[in-house]
């Protein structure tokens, strides 16, 4: 499967320098982003045994260039960057992140593939999509994720995507098991009026982790409506239901599990041009480093507002509640978080950022509860410059 992930990306950009080939003039931009970042932490593994406080230092740079003409757009960018923390080398990490994205109109059409390869930690990239608290990880993820959506009507389209992702822990006995997952989703679209759409979605996901002979799939329907109150505030609600059945051992020792649950997607959103402001709730299943799906409930919510011309000031909150489906022996698990920052524009392409974020993990029947507060500042260049024009 890792063989045709990369083959997959590869007759991707294949063609897609193809039909930039016989595209007409096109438009070249790059953007350019550099950073360096200083951390406290009083707790970097998030654990609730003893533990001491770190100072790190992180230094990152991204490169991107995109490709626009009228049927074709290409995007690819490269990030790096690497953290070392006083007196902890053992914990000094570097981690990557290479995307490419080309998207192809013909007629009614629209041909589309996402690909990455990156390399992060699990309490950070981890943490935030599904809120389980794992062992601090390396995580080294890939996937392709090929989509076409046609235009049935003017106010009709139905979309078919695919998505394979290979997931890897390389540390030693950290508990986390290496999965592979592939997803598969059919979408309906439909505007009954100018402010509003309905979908109708179904999917598949189907989720393996060979080292410990355990699988799980999950089939889904969702019937959801985007609605437009202003030009400035919008909605989403999708409600659905979803069957997982989940397989673990081999032979005489093999068990099964299946469950019913529910779905849920709701979000409000404002903006206007000196205030951000949104809250979501969800309830969705996903996979996970501990060899299992989660299902996982998330609330969320965000301001963001300038203050003045080169000030912007933000809080942010988000609670996560999860449950292991298909094994009973995981207790499940809260996960809190809230944050609060100020970002100073202080030149056209420089920015100065200070935050602060207090995070808390709880098990069930579980007496302990780990606790983190970190602190950081961090100054960033950001570029984006337009290379060629027709």
């Amino acid at each position: 499967m890792r063989r045709s992930l990369a083959c997959l990306v590869s007759a991707a950009a294949c063609l897609s320098a193809l039909a930039a080939s016989t595209a007409p003039a096109a438009e070249w931009s790059s953007d350019v982003s550099a950073s360096i970042r200083q951390e406290y932490n009083d707790n970097i593994t998030f654990t609730a045994a003893p533990h001491k406080a770190v100072l790190g230092n992180t230094a990152s740079s991204m490169l991107a260039f995109n490709r626009r003409d009228e049927l074709l757009k290409i995007t690819a960018s490269a990030l790096g960057e690497y953290t070392a923390y006083i007196g902890e080398s053992g914990l000094n990490f570097g981690s990557y992140d290479l995307k490419f994205s080309p998207v192809y109109q013909s007629g009614r059409a629209t041909w589309m593939l996402d690909g990455e390869m990156k390399q992060d930690v699990t309490l950070g990239s981890e943490l935030r999509e599904t809120g389980v608290v794992l062992t601090r990880d390396k995580r080294r993820f890939e996937s392709a994720s090929p989509s076409v959506s046609w235009s049935l009507t003017e106010r009709s389209s139905i979309q078919v995507q695919y998505e394979y992702m290979h997931v890897r822990y390389p540390g030693s006995n950290t508990g986390l098991v290496d999965y592979d997952a592939q997803v598969a989703v059919v979408e309906w679209l439909i505007s009954p009026a100018e402010r509003d759409t309905l979908t109708t979605t179904i999917q598949f996901l189907d989720y393996r982790a060979p080292s410990i002979v355990f699988t799980s799939q999950d089939y889904s329907v969702k019937e959801g409506l985007k609605h437009e109150f202003t030009e400035t505030v919008r909605s989403e609600l999708v409600v659905g239901a979803d069957y997982t059945v989940s397989n673990s051992g081999a032979g005489s020792s093999a068990t099964t599990d299946r469950q019913w649950g529910g779905l849920l997607n709701a979000s409000l959103e404002q903006q206007s041009e000196v205030m951000l402001s949104k809250g979501s709730i969800s309830q969705e299943v996903l996979p996970s480093g501990g060899g299992y799906l989660v299902q996982t409930q998330h609330l969320s919510g965000l301001i963001r507002r300038e203050l003045f011309q080169p000030v912007t000031a933000f809080v942010a909150a988000d609670a996560y509640w999860t449950s292991a489906l298909g094994v009973s022996a995981v207790p499940d698990s809260q996960y809190y978080s809230a944050s609060a920052g100020l970002s100073w524009r202080f030149k056209e392409r420089w920015t100065l950022d200070a935050t602060y974020r207090y995070g808390q993990s709880e098990h069930q029947h579980a007496s302990e509860r780990a606790t983190v507060n970190a602190v950081y500042w961090r100054i960033a260049y950001n570029s984006h410059d337009l290379i060629f024009a027709p």
